[in-house]
């Protein structure tokens, strides 16, 4: 029984896909190229068929793209160094073809798509959200605490005792007044509110795409625009 190795199927995909291209030159997209980049991180020479494919596919994308593409990964040294240099496309190879997908197999691949959906949300997320269970729960509630705050016409005496436990635990932390605080707390409620809000449509519709595909070519999609839509919202 042969052992899977992940490099193995990466060059498969890679070769599976360029195979099929009807032209080459045309913007890649993320996933296939982020594909032929790990592929050729493994390989040292210009020969090289991942290093060349890499190369040329770099090149379909803008200047500003290659740019965003290269602070968000780290690209090969064999391939950045090289974008100037003129490479032939390697020519194709046979598509390697283990036969149709199992159900099972179609399933396994939407549940890891959806996983990758949720996984790029959370570190979309991540810098405005801790990532410790509950802890969306505890900000939801500094938010609730702050909107009462500041709707007073007199600021309580004893912050504990008039129901703003969070207020009165967190005051010399974060910030020196319980009014400084609590305009902290809505600017950062804020803040997450728009990038929620920015967020949930592509998610949903990604989800919803992948839950409903009947196909792994389908699944696919849904997820290559969802991570366009969030390159799109980055930039």
């Amino acid at each position: 029984m042969q052992r899977l190795s992940f490099y193995d199927i990466l060059e498969e995909s890679l070769e599976n896909f360029y195979a099929t291209l009807t032209d080459r030159a045309a913007r890649w997209p993320l996933v296939p190229l982020k594909t032929a980049l790990a592929v050729a991180s493994r390989q040292s020479r210009l020969e090289d068929r991942g290093v060349a494919i890499a190369i040329n596919a770099l090149k379909t994308l803008s200047d500003a793209e290659r740019e965003a593409l290269s602070n968000e990964i780290a690209v090969p040294a064999i391939v950045f160094l090289n974008l100037d240099v003129s490479i032939d496309w390697p020519e194709p190879l046979p598509v390697l073809d283990h036969g149709e997908a199992t159900a099972a197999d179609l399933e396994g691949y939407r549940a890891w798509a959806l996983d990758r959906v949720n996984a790029l949300t959370a570190k979309a997320r991540a810098p405005l959200l801790t990532d410790i269970p509950g802890q969306e729960m505890l900000y939801l509630r500094k938010a609730e605490e702050a909107k009462r705050f500041v709707g007073l016409t007199e600021a309580p005496t004893d912050l504990r005792a008039a129901g703003f436990k969070f207020l009165a635990d967190e005051i010399g932390v974060s910030a020196a007044t319980a009014e400084d605080l609590a305009a902290l707390w809505l600017e950062m409620d804020d803040q997450w509110s728009d990038l929620a809000a920015v967020m949930e449509r592509p998610r949903l519709t990604a989800a919803a795409g992948i839950r409903g595909a009947e196909a792994a070519p389908e699944i696919a999609a849904a997820l290559e625009a969802f991570e366009a839509a969030l390159s799109a919202d980055e930039a």
